[in-house]
């Protein structure tokens, strides 16, 4: 009997996977026409893929929910697009202290670790775990936008910390902690934050200058179809699938 194939594709997420392209607080505010996420759909039929996810998920949030997600969906590959709010900054705080606190959602020796346990209960499962790399943003063109939005100025804030410069070097910081985990655990990364920075900086971003435009997510959905093609060639045949023990 000839054995039943697919591929199952799990993305988990957060607001980027949505497709995005401005969040205020934990509210979207638009959408990529259309996000990478169905515009894959589109291309290819074949594949079953779901998404879960969620405004501002960090990486300790993906470990409470990964276990169920594996356990119910089954996937052949997770592909986690995510890490992006763990290294932003808390605004909240930033703001009510009117610039003098200025710290990173999640700690990176903590993100490292939770990388580590995302990729470990994947591949306990048998799935494949694939990450993604981190995204760019234009802080000063944030920091507009979000003055706007909570009625004070926050340039003088952003500028008094450093501004771009601070925002690209805990940019590099973290890209740099999931370039260690990849190497460490053999992971791939799918670099499309890279190819979206190739982008004139009018069709990088969204409203907010941080969330990816819809012109982006076309440079993604070609950059994630690439890398995810090369391993849907060869899909476990559904009999031979682990149940899920993470």
């Amino acid at each position: 009997m000839t054995a039943e194939f697919s591929f199952k594709l799990l993305i988990m997420g957060d607001s980027i996977a949505l497709g995005a392209t401005e969040v205020f607080g934990t509210q979207i505010d638009g959408y990529a026409t259309p996000g990478f996420v169905e515009r894959l759909r589109w291309r290819r039929g074949t594949w079953t893929i779901q998404t879960d996810a969620s405004v501002h998920r960090t990486t300790v949030q993906a470990i409470e929910r990964l276990p169920g997600l594996l356990r119910d969906f089954r996937p052949d590959v997770v592909f986690f697009v995510i890490g992006g709010s763990d290294a932003d900054i808390e605004w909240k705080r930033f703001i009510v202290s009117r610039g003098e606190r200025l710290q990173n959602n999640t700690p990176i020796n903590l993100f490292k670790d939770n990388l580590h346990r995302l990729i470990a209960c994947t591949q306990a499962y048998g799935a494949r775990p694939i990450l993604s790399d981190l995204p760019s943003q234009d802080v000063v063109q944030r920091g507009i936008w979000m003055s706007k939005r909570v009625g004070l100025d926050l340039l003088p804030w952003i500028e008094a910390r450093g501004g771009q410069v601070e925002s690209d070097r805990q940019l590099a910081t973290y890209s740099s902690a999931l370039d260690t985990v990849s190497c460490e655990t053999n992971t791939e990364v799918v670099r499309w934050a890279r190819a979206v920075n190739r982008l004139p900086l009018v069709e990088r971003f969204g409203p907010d200058a941080t969330h990816p435009g819809t012109q982006a997510h076309g440079v993604i959905t070609d950059v994630v179809e690439e890398a995810l093609a090369r391993v849907a060639v060869r899909p476990r045949p559904l009999d031979q699938r682990k149940s899920a023990h993470p």
